[in-house]
């Protein structure tokens, strides 16, 4: 089949987990890998941010301070390498400012899972 949008071919396609990439639903997902890493902003300025790989999924995901809080709270711990394993729901929502964000809540019983 040939591609026929800009979103279909790869080159075009972001390697981090964006609102939109959840098509609308919440997913409940594995935390495998939550790491500090060095990404360039819109402005070409690099910071340090806690990224989150899931489990299954091909795309990674920048986590900005109300998401890394809520993994926290979930994990109850803020040592981010202590969080594989973590299961919580990612669901498409809104900041205050009204842009497009992915909400973290965490599973209400057991959220843990046993990590290989």
């Amino acid at each position: 089949m040939t591609a026929t949008r800009v979103s279909d071919l790869p080159a075009y396609q972001s390697k981090w987990l964006k609102a939109d990439d959840l098509q609308g639903r919440a997913h409940r997902v594995t935390v495998k890998a939550a790491v500090a890493e060095d990404v360039r902003s819109d402005n070409g300025d690099t910071e340090t941010k806690i990224i989150i790989a899931f489990g299954g999924a091909h795309k990674r995901l920048i986590c900005n301070k109300t998401q890394a809080a809520a993994l926290a709270a979930a994990a109850g711990t803020d040592e981010f390498a202590k969080w594989a394993g973590l299961t919580v729901i990612l669901e498409p929502g809104r900041t205050r400012n009204h842009q497009d964000t992915v909400t973290i809540t965490a599973m209400p019983d057991n959220p843990f899972e046993a990590t290989p």
